[in-house]
C-alpha cells in the first residue's frame, strides 16, 4: 500500500500453483530497508501458504498476518475456515490501528483515508479436495471509517504490483509467461522482472512455492525463511 514496492506473483496450469515473491520491505513512513534487512514473505504451516502486502507485519500496527495465519492453522484444517479466520483477525486488527491512527498519527491516517489501496491484500493456498487453489482477500478503509474484508475472484494469473512495474512489462512482453517453460518459472521471472524494473523497493531474492495435490513444495527459499 501506499510507498510499498512489494510484487507477488500466483499463477496455476490447473495442476500446479506457483507463488512467488519478492523480498524488500518498506515500512509505513516511506522508509525503505536496507538490503541486509530483506524480509520472508511467504508463509508455510500445516499445507498451506500465505502471503500479501501492505500493513502485514509492522510494527507501528501492533497487527501480524503471519501470526495469525499461523494460529488459523493451528485451529482448522481447511482453506475456507482458515480463510475466515484470518480475515476477521485482520478486520478487528486493522479496526484498533485505525482508531488508534486518529489520535496518535492523525498526517498517515489522512493518507490512508485518500488512498484507494487496500490496507492489506492477502493471498492464501492449500490443496482443497485434492486440486491446488488460491484464496484472495483484501481488506480496506471505506470512506465511513469501516474496515471491510472483500474476497477477490481467482483466475489463472493473479498478481500485486506495488512498485508499478509488471503490468508495463506484460504490456511490452506479452508472451513472457509461455516463454516461461513452468509456472513456477514464469512466476519467478515476473517478480525478478518488477525487481529489476524498480530495484530501490522491490527487490531482494525471489522467494517461490509449488503447490500441488501433495501439498507446497519450496522451489526457490532464501536462507533463515
Amino acid at each position: 500500500m501506499l510507498s510499498s514496492g512489494t510484487c507477488i506473483v500466483a499463477l496455476t496450469d490447473g495442476r500446479t500453483l506457483a507463488i512467488a515473491a519478492d523480498s524488500l520491505a518498506v515500512d509505513a513512513t516511506d522508509h525503505p530497508t536496507t538490503p541486509s534487512e530483506l524480509v520472508c514473505k511467504i508463509f508455510t504451516a500445516n499445507g498451506f501458504v500465505c502471503t500479501g502486502a501492505g500493513l502485514m507485519q509492522d510494527t507501528n500496527t501492533g497487527f501480524s498476518v503471519k501470526d495469525c495465519f499461523l494460529d488459523a492453522c493451528s485451529r482448522f484444517n481447511d482453506l475456507d475456515s482458515i480463510g475466515a479466520q484470518l480475515g476477521a483477525y485482520a478486520k478487528h486488527g486493522m479496526e484498533t490501528f485505525i482508531f488508534e491512527c486518529k489520535t496518535e498519527l492523525p498526517w498517515f491516517y489522512e493518507r490512508l483515508k485518500q488512498d484507494s489501496t487496500p490496507l492489506i491484500q492477502i493471498f492464501l493456498a492449500g490443496v482443497d479436495r485434492g486440486v491446488p487453489r488460491l484464496r484472495l482477500m483484501a481488506i480496506r478503509l471505506t470512506m465511513t471509517d469501516n474496515v471491510e474484508v472483500t474476497s477477490i475472484p481467482t483466475a489463472e494469473f493473479a498478481y500485486i504490483d506495488h512498485g508499478h512495474t509488471l503490468t508495463k512489462l506484460m504490456v511490452t512482453r506479452p508472451h513472457l509467461l509461455q516463454e516461461s517453460g513452468s509456472v513456477t518459472e514464469a512466476a519467478r521471472r515476473l517478480v525478478q522482472a518488477a525487481c529489476d524494473g524498480n530495484p530501490v523497493i522491490v527487490g531482494g531474492p525471489v522467494d517461490v512455492i509449488a503447490i500441488d495435490v501433495n501439498g507446497p513444495r519450496w522451489i526457490h527459499r532464501k536462507p533463515d525463511c
